[in-house]
């Protein structure tokens, strides 16, 4: 059972990843939504988080995008890339060092956006 829910989240976020790529952000979105509803841990994935916050800037909700920036930022993982433990859970999506660098510049992006020069 645990094999055919960590599919199906990997199908959501391939689902959300395609639609993003093809400028419909509200599908992506949804296929996000749905994805964290199959799974909540799901929150603790950096490229999850990642995905998530694209998505929030394409449609320019800020606040949203800085939130889940501000969480993806906080996680072990990203904080210490030389922790993997984080991100070796039971989905299948790669991180390294370009994604980590993705949320970094993201969030610095957002701020700006924002007027947040802190």
């Amino acid at each position: 059972m645990l094999q055919k829910d960590s599919s199906c989240v990997e199908a959501h976020i391939m689902a959300a990843l395609i639609n993003s790529e093809a400028g419909n952000m509200k599908a992506a979105d949804n296929f996000l939504k749905q994805a964290f509803a199959q799974d909540f841990s799901i929150r603790e994935n950096p490229v999850f988080m990642l995905m998530k916050s694209e998505v929030e800037v394409r449609q320019k909700n800020w606040p949203e995008a800085i939130a889940t920036l501000e969480h993806a930022f906080k996680l072990p993982s990203v904080q210490d890339s030389s922790n993997n433990m984080a991100v070796k859970q039971k989905l299948s999506l790669p991180f390294g060092i370009e994604e980590r660098a993705r949320i970094f510049l993201n969030l610095v992006s957002v701020y700006c956006e924002v007027k947040n020069f802190d």
